[in-house]
Protein backbone atom coordinates (compact mmCIF):
# COMPACT_ATOMS: atom_id res chain seq x y z
CA UNK A 1 0.00 0.00 0.00
CA UNK A 2 1.25 3.47 -0.74
CA UNK A 3 0.02 6.42 1.26
CA UNK A 4 1.35 9.91 0.55
CA UNK A 5 1.71 11.86 3.75
CA UNK A 6 3.54 15.03 2.76
CA UNK A 7 5.62 16.57 5.49
CA UNK A 8 4.50 13.79 7.80
CA UNK A 9 5.72 13.91 11.36
CA UNK A 10 5.24 11.57 14.26
CA UNK A 11 4.32 12.22 17.88
CA UNK A 12 5.41 9.90 20.73
CA UNK A 13 2.78 7.46 21.90
CA UNK A 14 3.03 3.95 23.28
CA UNK A 15 0.34 1.51 22.26
CA UNK A 16 -0.07 -2.20 22.57
CA UNK A 17 -2.92 -3.42 20.35
CA UNK A 18 -4.97 -0.31 21.20
CA UNK A 19 -5.04 2.94 19.22
CA UNK A 20 -6.89 6.24 19.60
CA UNK A 21 -8.62 5.26 22.80
CA UNK A 22 -10.59 2.40 21.23
CA UNK A 23 -10.00 -1.09 22.58
CA UNK A 24 -9.59 -4.07 20.29
CA UNK A 25 -11.55 -7.09 21.53
CA UNK A 26 -10.27 -10.60 21.21
CA UNK A 27 -12.07 -13.34 19.34
CA UNK A 28 -12.81 -14.90 22.70
CA UNK A 29 -14.59 -11.78 23.96
CA UNK A 30 -16.75 -11.75 20.83
CA UNK A 31 -17.61 -15.40 21.29
CA UNK A 32 -18.64 -14.83 24.92
CA UNK A 33 -21.16 -12.18 23.87
CA UNK A 34 -22.37 -14.02 20.77
CA UNK A 35 -25.24 -16.51 20.95
CA UNK A 36 -23.88 -19.71 19.54
CA UNK A 37 -24.56 -21.46 16.41
CA UNK A 38 -20.11 15.17 -0.89
CA UNK A 39 -17.64 17.91 -3.77
CA UNK A 40 -18.00 15.46 -6.69
CA UNK A 41 -14.74 13.95 -7.95
CA UNK A 42 -14.49 11.21 -10.56
CA UNK A 43 -12.52 8.04 -10.04
CA UNK A 44 -10.10 8.95 -12.84
CA UNK A 45 -9.61 12.36 -11.29
CA UNK A 46 -8.69 10.76 -7.98
CA UNK A 47 -6.05 8.58 -9.69
CA UNK A 48 -4.65 11.57 -11.53
CA UNK A 49 -4.51 13.56 -8.30
CA UNK A 50 -2.53 10.81 -6.55
CA UNK A 51 -0.06 10.54 -9.43
CA UNK A 52 0.38 14.30 -9.50
CA UNK A 53 1.10 14.34 -5.78
CA UNK A 54 3.63 11.51 -6.13
CA UNK A 55 5.49 13.32 -8.91
CA UNK A 56 5.37 16.63 -7.08
CA UNK A 57 6.68 15.00 -3.92
CA UNK A 58 9.75 13.74 -5.77
CA UNK A 59 10.33 17.25 -7.11
CA UNK A 60 10.17 18.63 -3.57
CA UNK A 61 6.97 20.68 -3.74
CA UNK A 62 3.26 20.50 -4.45
CA UNK A 63 0.96 23.00 -6.15
CA UNK A 64 -2.29 23.06 -4.20
CA UNK A 65 -5.39 24.67 -5.72
CA UNK A 66 -7.57 26.18 -3.01
CA UNK A 67 -11.06 24.73 -2.74
CA UNK A 68 -14.17 26.30 -1.27
CA UNK A 69 -14.10 26.43 2.53
CA UNK A 70 -10.37 25.77 2.93
CA UNK A 71 -8.23 27.92 5.21
CA UNK A 72 -4.47 28.27 5.65
CA UNK A 73 -4.64 26.60 9.07
CA UNK A 74 -6.48 23.58 7.63
CA UNK A 75 -3.99 23.26 4.75
CA UNK A 76 -1.09 23.51 7.19
CA UNK A 77 -2.64 20.73 9.26
CA UNK A 78 -3.26 18.57 6.19
CA UNK A 79 0.30 18.85 4.83
CA UNK A 80 2.08 18.81 8.18
CA UNK A 81 3.57 22.31 7.85
CA UNK A 82 2.90 25.65 9.54
CA UNK A 83 0.79 28.62 8.46
CA UNK A 84 3.90 30.83 8.57
CA UNK A 85 5.71 28.48 6.19
CA UNK A 86 2.87 28.57 3.65
CA UNK A 87 2.71 32.36 3.88
CA UNK A 88 6.48 32.63 3.40
CA UNK A 89 6.59 30.23 0.43
CA UNK A 90 3.79 32.13 -1.32
CA UNK A 91 4.60 35.74 -0.30
CA UNK A 92 1.22 36.09 1.42
CA UNK A 93 0.69 39.22 3.49
CA UNK A 94 -2.26 37.75 5.42
CA UNK A 95 -4.10 34.49 6.06
CA UNK A 96 -6.74 35.25 3.42
CA UNK A 97 -6.86 32.91 0.43
CA UNK A 98 -9.38 32.59 -2.40
CA UNK A 99 -10.99 29.69 -4.23
CA UNK A 100 -8.88 28.67 -7.25
CA UNK A 101 -5.69 30.25 -5.91
CA UNK A 102 -2.55 28.12 -6.39
CA UNK A 103 -0.28 27.68 -3.40
CA UNK A 104 3.20 26.14 -3.22
CA UNK A 105 3.61 23.54 -0.47
CA UNK A 106 7.14 22.31 0.08
CA UNK A 107 7.63 18.66 0.97
CA UNK A 108 9.92 17.35 3.66
CA UNK A 109 12.73 16.73 1.15
CA UNK A 110 12.77 20.34 -0.03
CA UNK A 111 12.64 21.59 3.56
CA UNK A 112 15.40 19.35 4.89
CA UNK A 113 18.15 21.93 4.57
CA UNK A 114 16.32 24.61 6.52
CA UNK A 115 15.30 22.07 9.17
CA UNK A 116 18.67 20.33 9.55
CA UNK A 117 19.77 22.12 12.69
CA UNK A 118 16.69 21.10 14.66
CA UNK A 119 15.69 17.84 12.97
CA UNK A 120 17.37 15.53 15.45
CA UNK A 121 15.55 16.97 18.44
CA UNK A 122 12.19 17.13 16.65
CA UNK A 123 12.44 13.59 15.31
CA UNK A 124 13.22 12.20 18.74
CA UNK A 125 10.08 13.90 20.03
CA UNK A 126 7.88 12.71 17.18
CA UNK A 127 8.88 9.03 17.05
CA UNK A 128 8.42 6.37 19.70
CA UNK A 129 8.20 2.61 19.32
CA UNK A 130 4.84 0.87 19.34
CA UNK A 131 4.70 -2.88 19.91
CA UNK A 132 2.71 -5.24 17.70
CA UNK A 133 2.66 -9.02 18.15
CA UNK A 134 2.30 -10.88 14.85
CA UNK A 135 -0.79 -13.11 14.64
CA UNK A 136 -1.39 -16.16 12.49
CA UNK A 137 -2.09 -15.15 8.89
CA UNK A 138 -0.49 -11.70 9.19
CA UNK A 139 1.66 -10.27 6.42
CA UNK A 140 3.72 -7.10 6.47
CA UNK A 141 1.46 -5.48 3.88
CA UNK A 142 -1.64 -6.20 5.98
CA UNK A 143 0.00 -4.86 9.14
CA UNK A 144 1.16 -1.76 7.26
CA UNK A 145 -2.35 -1.11 5.96
CA UNK A 146 -3.84 -1.61 9.41
CA UNK A 147 -1.64 1.12 10.91
CA UNK A 148 -1.57 3.49 7.94
CA UNK A 149 2.14 3.03 7.20
CA UNK A 150 4.11 1.33 4.40
CA UNK A 151 6.03 -1.95 4.20
CA UNK A 152 9.19 0.12 3.71
CA UNK A 153 8.45 1.86 7.03
CA UNK A 154 8.13 -1.49 8.80
CA UNK A 155 11.38 -2.85 7.38
CA UNK A 156 13.19 0.38 8.30
CA UNK A 157 11.89 0.23 11.89
CA UNK A 158 12.73 -3.48 12.23
CA UNK A 159 16.28 -4.04 10.87
CA UNK A 160 16.97 -7.56 9.73
CA UNK A 161 13.35 -8.52 9.27
CA UNK A 162 12.51 -10.72 6.28
CA UNK A 163 9.57 -8.96 4.57
CA UNK A 164 8.48 -12.25 2.98
CA UNK A 165 8.54 -14.29 6.17
CA UNK A 166 7.27 -13.15 9.55
CA UNK A 167 6.29 -15.60 12.25
CA UNK A 168 3.42 -15.78 14.70
CA UNK A 169 4.37 -14.24 18.05
CA UNK A 170 7.11 -12.06 16.56
CA UNK A 171 7.21 -8.54 18.01
CA UNK A 172 7.41 -5.62 15.59
CA UNK A 173 8.19 -1.98 16.24
CA UNK A 174 5.62 0.34 14.65
CA UNK A 175 5.58 4.13 14.79
CA UNK A 176 2.07 5.46 14.46
CA UNK A 177 1.29 9.01 13.27
CA UNK A 178 -0.55 11.05 15.84
CA UNK A 179 -1.76 14.55 16.59
CA UNK A 180 -1.99 16.94 13.65
CA UNK A 181 0.05 14.60 11.44
CA UNK A 182 -2.45 11.73 11.43
CA UNK A 183 -5.53 11.38 9.28
CA UNK A 184 -8.63 13.11 10.57
CA UNK A 185 -12.35 13.25 9.92
CA UNK A 186 -13.47 16.87 9.62
CA UNK A 187 -17.07 17.97 10.08
CA UNK A 188 -20.14 15.76 9.79
CA UNK A 189 -20.69 12.61 7.69
CA UNK A 190 -23.05 14.56 5.41
CA UNK A 191 -21.06 17.79 5.38
CA UNK A 192 -17.39 17.15 5.88
CA UNK A 193 -14.07 16.14 4.43
CA UNK A 194 -11.09 13.90 5.07
CA UNK A 195 -7.53 14.94 5.84
CA UNK A 196 -4.57 12.64 5.12
CA UNK A 197 -6.86 9.73 4.23
CA UNK A 198 -5.72 6.09 4.11
CA UNK A 199 -6.83 3.76 1.31
CA UNK A 200 -8.42 0.36 1.97
CA UNK A 201 -6.79 -2.35 -0.11
CA UNK A 202 -8.24 -5.81 -0.87
CA UNK A 203 -7.52 -8.52 1.67
CA UNK A 204 -8.56 -11.98 2.89
CA UNK A 205 -12.32 -12.31 3.08
CA UNK A 206 -13.28 -9.16 1.19
CA UNK A 207 -12.88 -7.30 -2.08
CA UNK A 208 -12.86 -3.56 -2.76
CA UNK A 209 -15.30 -2.47 -5.45
CA UNK A 210 -13.78 0.91 -6.37
CA UNK A 211 -10.31 1.91 -5.05
CA UNK A 212 -10.86 5.61 -5.80
CA UNK A 213 -13.84 5.58 -3.39
CA UNK A 214 -12.21 3.52 -0.64
CA UNK A 215 -10.49 6.11 1.54
CA UNK A 216 -11.02 6.57 5.27
CA UNK A 217 -9.34 7.68 8.45
CA UNK A 218 -6.57 5.51 9.85
CA UNK A 219 -8.95 4.36 12.57
CA UNK A 220 -11.63 3.41 10.03
CA UNK A 221 -9.19 1.38 7.92
CA UNK A 222 -7.66 -0.24 11.00
CA UNK A 223 -11.05 -1.29 12.37
CA UNK A 224 -12.19 -2.65 9.01
CA UNK A 225 -9.08 -4.75 8.45
CA UNK A 226 -9.12 -6.06 12.03
CA UNK A 227 -12.77 -7.15 11.78
CA UNK A 228 -12.29 -8.72 8.33
CA UNK A 229 -9.17 -10.53 9.57
CA UNK A 230 -11.10 -11.87 12.56
CA UNK A 231 -13.98 -12.90 10.32
CA UNK A 232 -11.61 -14.72 7.97
CA UNK A 233 -9.90 -16.57 10.82
CA UNK A 234 -13.24 -17.69 12.28
CA UNK A 235 -14.83 -18.61 8.93
CA UNK A 236 -11.97 -19.18 6.45
CA UNK A 237 -14.31 -20.80 3.91
CA UNK A 238 -16.83 -17.95 3.91
CA UNK A 239 -17.21 -16.15 0.56
CA UNK A 240 -15.60 -12.77 0.05
CA UNK A 241 -17.90 -9.86 0.73
CA UNK A 242 -17.81 -6.69 -1.32
CA UNK A 243 -16.75 -3.43 0.29
CA UNK A 244 -18.45 -0.57 -1.50
CA UNK A 245 -18.00 3.14 -0.90
CA UNK A 246 -16.09 4.77 1.95
CA UNK A 247 -14.97 8.28 0.95
CA UNK A 248 -12.84 10.06 -1.62
CA UNK A 249 -9.20 10.64 -0.73
CA UNK A 250 -9.99 14.12 0.57
CA UNK A 251 -13.63 13.50 1.38
CA UNK A 252 -16.43 15.78 0.24
CA UNK A 253 -19.63 15.02 -1.63
CA UNK A 254 -19.84 11.52 -3.08
CA UNK A 255 -22.88 10.90 -5.24
CA UNK A 256 -25.38 9.33 -4.82
CA UNK A 257 -24.76 9.39 -1.05
CA UNK A 258 -25.73 12.13 1.36
CA UNK A 259 -23.04 10.92 3.77
CA UNK A 260 -19.66 9.24 3.10
CA UNK A 261 -17.96 12.65 3.19
CA UNK A 262 -15.56 12.41 6.13
CA UNK A 263 -13.94 8.96 6.12
CA UNK A 264 -16.15 7.29 8.75
CA UNK A 265 -18.80 5.54 6.61
CA UNK A 266 -18.50 2.23 4.75
CA UNK A 267 -20.91 0.05 2.76
CA UNK A 268 -20.52 -3.75 2.90
CA UNK A 269 -22.50 -6.43 1.07
CA UNK A 270 -24.52 -9.07 2.93
CA UNK A 271 -23.54 -12.71 3.25
CA UNK A 272 -26.09 -14.76 1.31
CA UNK A 273 -26.86 -18.48 1.51
CA UNK A 274 -25.87 -20.71 -1.40
CA UNK A 275 -23.81 -17.98 -3.00
CA UNK A 276 -20.09 -18.63 -3.27
CA UNK A 277 -19.27 -15.45 -5.19
CA UNK A 278 -20.19 -12.24 -3.39
CA UNK A 279 -19.00 -10.14 -6.33
CA UNK A 280 -20.99 -6.98 -5.83
CA UNK A 281 -24.11 -6.05 -3.90
CA UNK A 282 -27.18 -8.27 -4.24
CA UNK A 283 -30.58 -7.80 -2.64
CA UNK A 284 -31.04 -9.93 0.47
CA UNK A 285 -34.32 -11.26 1.85
CA UNK A 286 -35.03 -12.99 5.17
CA UNK A 287 -34.87 -16.28 3.22
CA UNK A 288 -31.58 -15.61 1.38
CA UNK A 289 -29.69 -13.83 4.17
CA UNK A 290 -26.96 -15.91 5.81
CA UNK A 291 -27.83 -14.82 9.34
CA UNK A 292 -24.98 -16.70 11.01
CA UNK A 293 -22.20 -15.07 9.01
CA UNK A 294 -23.89 -11.67 8.83
CA UNK A 295 -24.46 -11.57 12.58
CA UNK A 296 -20.87 -12.51 13.38
CA UNK A 297 -19.70 -9.66 11.14
CA UNK A 298 -22.09 -7.14 12.71
CA UNK A 299 -21.28 -8.23 16.26
CA UNK A 300 -17.55 -7.98 15.54
CA UNK A 301 -18.03 -4.35 14.51
CA UNK A 302 -20.23 -3.60 17.53
CA UNK A 303 -17.64 -5.07 19.90
CA UNK A 304 -14.96 -2.64 18.71
CA UNK A 305 -16.82 0.01 20.72
CA UNK A 306 -16.27 2.46 17.85
CA UNK A 307 -19.54 2.06 15.92
CA UNK A 308 -22.12 4.83 16.05
CA UNK A 309 -24.77 3.26 13.79
CA UNK A 310 -25.29 0.28 11.53
CA UNK A 311 -28.03 0.66 8.91
CA UNK A 312 -29.85 -2.55 7.95
CA UNK A 313 -33.23 -3.03 6.29
CA UNK A 314 -36.10 -3.58 8.76
CA UNK A 315 -37.06 -7.01 7.38
CA UNK A 316 -33.47 -8.22 7.60
CA UNK A 317 -33.27 -6.96 11.17
CA UNK A 318 -36.28 -9.15 11.92
CA UNK A 319 -34.46 -12.23 10.58
CA UNK A 320 -31.38 -11.50 12.69
CA UNK A 321 -33.53 -10.69 15.74
CA UNK A 322 -35.42 -14.01 15.55
CA UNK A 323 -32.19 -15.94 14.97
CA UNK A 324 -30.61 -14.51 18.12
CA UNK A 325 -33.75 -14.82 20.26
CA UNK A 326 -33.93 -18.52 19.43
CA UNK A 327 -30.32 -18.87 20.56
CA UNK A 328 -30.83 -17.33 23.96
CA UNK A 329 -30.19 -13.61 23.50
CA UNK A 330 -31.89 -11.64 26.27
CA UNK A 331 -34.45 -8.92 25.66
CA UNK A 332 -31.97 -6.38 27.01
CA UNK A 333 -29.32 -7.47 24.52
CA UNK A 334 -31.76 -7.37 21.62
CA UNK A 335 -32.90 -3.86 22.60
CA UNK A 336 -29.29 -2.67 22.73
CA UNK A 337 -28.51 -4.14 19.33
CA UNK A 338 -31.66 -3.57 17.27
CA UNK A 339 -34.19 -0.87 16.49
CA UNK A 340 -36.53 -3.72 15.49
CA UNK A 341 -39.42 -4.30 16.23
CA UNK A 342 -39.82 -0.51 16.36
CA UNK A 343 -40.00 1.12 12.95
CA UNK A 344 -39.33 4.68 14.10
CA UNK A 345 -37.62 6.34 17.00
CA UNK A 346 -34.31 5.79 18.73
CA UNK A 347 -32.84 2.73 20.34
CA UNK A 348 -30.46 0.12 19.04
CA UNK A 349 -27.19 0.45 17.18
CA UNK A 350 -28.65 -1.40 14.17
CA UNK A 351 -31.28 0.82 12.56
CA UNK A 352 -33.49 0.88 9.51
CA UNK A 353 -32.74 3.12 6.55
CA UNK A 354 -34.38 2.91 3.16
CA UNK A 355 -32.25 1.36 0.43
CA UNK A 356 -30.24 -0.95 2.70
CA UNK A 357 -31.59 -4.32 1.59
CA UNK A 358 -28.51 -5.00 -0.56
CA UNK A 359 -25.78 -3.65 1.71
CA UNK A 360 -24.89 -2.83 5.31
CA UNK A 361 -23.87 0.73 6.16
CA UNK A 362 -21.41 1.09 9.06
CA UNK A 363 -20.75 4.50 10.59
CA UNK A 364 -17.92 4.87 13.07
CA UNK A 365 -17.83 7.46 15.83
CA UNK A 366 -15.38 10.34 15.76
CA UNK A 367 -11.98 9.34 17.10
CA UNK A 368 -11.19 10.96 20.46
CA UNK A 369 -8.23 12.64 18.73
CA UNK A 370 -10.31 14.27 15.96
CA UNK A 371 -11.30 17.55 17.58
CA UNK A 372 -12.86 18.88 14.36
CA UNK A 373 -15.05 15.82 13.85
CA UNK A 374 -18.79 15.95 14.56
CA UNK A 375 -20.85 12.82 15.29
Amino acid sequence: MRVILVGRAWIPIVLVLTISGWGTPSSASIARNLPSTDTVESGSGQTADREEIRLATRRGRIRHTVRRGETLSELANEYGVTVDEIRRWNDLESDLIRVGQELIIRTSSSRSNEQNQNSSGRNSQRRTGTSYIVERGDTLSRIAQRYGVTVSDLTAWNPGINPDRIREGQELSIRVPSGRHRSSSIGRPNRGRLSLGVQLEPGPGYRVRNPSRSWGTQDTIRLLTEVFDRMHRRYPDAPNVTVGDLSYQRGGRMRPHASHQSGRDVDIGYYLVNRSDQGGFARATPETLDVRLTWYLLKSFIDTGAVQYIFVDHELQAALYDYLRQRGATQQQLAEWFQYPRRNGGGGIIRHARGHDDHIHIRFRCSPMDNRCTN
